[in-house]
């Protein structure tokens, strides 16, 4: 699985689209309606941003900054394109990323998680 993100360079306050690719083993494949835009510091992922999904029927949301008091409550969202708004970073590469789940193919089994990152280069 893959996860696209056009266009791949942004500017602060502007709406790029996520896209997930690839050949899924379910029918019912949803994602979060938050997200991350995270950092790259030594190899690891550190995030800064919670992102927003942008989808018809449910209501926009700003996208805040990450931290151990934020807690978002979000819902499924159908594997569909959606949007997010560029939070308002200082120039550079990023990575976005966004939680995919996907229905058990055989009874008994809990949903395969997918988490999917997408580069985005902010520009001012």
């Amino acid at each position: 699985m893959r996860l696209t993100v056009a266009p791949s360079s942004a500017h602060p306050g502007q709406i790029v689209s996520l896209t997930a690719t690839g050949t899924w083993h379910s029918r019912f494949v949803t994602t979060d309606s938050w997200g991350l835009l995270d950092t790259a510091i030594n190899g690891n992922l550190t995030p800064i941003y919670d992102l927003a999904a942008i989808a018809p029927g449910i209501p926009r949301h700003q996208n805040v900054p990450a931290g151990p008091a934020v807690a978002i409550s979000g819902v499924g969202l159908p594997n569909k394109p959606f949007r997010i708004e560029v939070p308002h970073t200082p120039g550079g590469m990023y990575i976005i990323e966004f939680t995919y789940s996907a229905a058990p193919a055989s009874p008994g089994k809990g949903p395969k998680v997918y988490d999917l990152c997408a580069q985005l280069n902010v520009s001012r």
